[in-house]
């Protein structure tokens, strides 16, 4: 759960930055949080949204099981809570329920889908009319492969029990939790690693 890669999936991206670019003229109460980074290790993904976007400092959340996060320095302008993303979203110092994007980066396929209806329907039950998930994943292609992409689903089968997805196994276990996918924005066509955006 933590990944220190580029904040690239935010290239071309509309959907966010129209979301984001909302909040700059409109400010709303510091304590709301815009961006939920689930599982998100060091918080890089936080870092880069805040020096990208300076007005949602105070609105970036980062959350990962405590070994991960009672040792990092302070984060400027993001919170940062320990949460272990098979239970409940809680409301002990933030208040998730409604954030505009609950972020997961590449950590569904680590888990079979009985365990990722686990995760999602926590988060579900937390979202709000206007929340999104974005589950940052690699979209198999349902013929034609790369080798790459094979060998790392078959590698998350026999280590974790975790495969990679195509569209329709990502459409199955969205629509599982009553969610639904709204758009599917591919931001590295090589290795088809894609923002999943699912909402009620």
């Amino acid at each position: 759960m933590t990944s220190l890669q580029s904040a690239n999936w935010l290239s071309d991206f509309d959907l966010f930055h129209q979301e984001a670019d909302r909040v700059a003229p409109n400010p709303v109460h510091p304590g709301e949080p815009f961006f939920v980074d689930v599982g998100g290790g060091h918080g890089h993904q936080c870092i880069q949204l805040r020096d990208k976007y300076p007005y949602l400092r105070g609105r970036l959340v980062l959350q990962d099981l405590p070994e991960a996060v009672d040792h990092l320095p302070p984060l400027d302008g993001i919170q940062v809570m320990a949460h272990d993303i098979f239970q409940p979203q809680t409301m002990k110092k933030i208040d998730l329920a409604g954030a505009k994007f609950y972020y997961l980066r590449r950590i569904l396929h680590d888990y079979p889908d009985s365990q990722c209806a686990h995760i999602l329907q926590h988060l579900a039950t937390a979202m709000g009319p206007d929340s999104r998930i974005l589950v940052d994943e690699m979209l198999l292609p349902d013929v034609n492969a790369s080798w790459q992409a094979t060998l790392a689903d078959i590698s998350l089968m026999i280590s974790l029990g975790g495969k990679e997805r195509t569209k329709k196994q990502w459409t199955e276990l969205a629509e599982r939790v009553g969610l639904r996918i709204e758009e599917i924005h591919t931001y590295d066509l090589e290795s088809k690693t894609s923002i999943i955006v699912l909402r009620h």
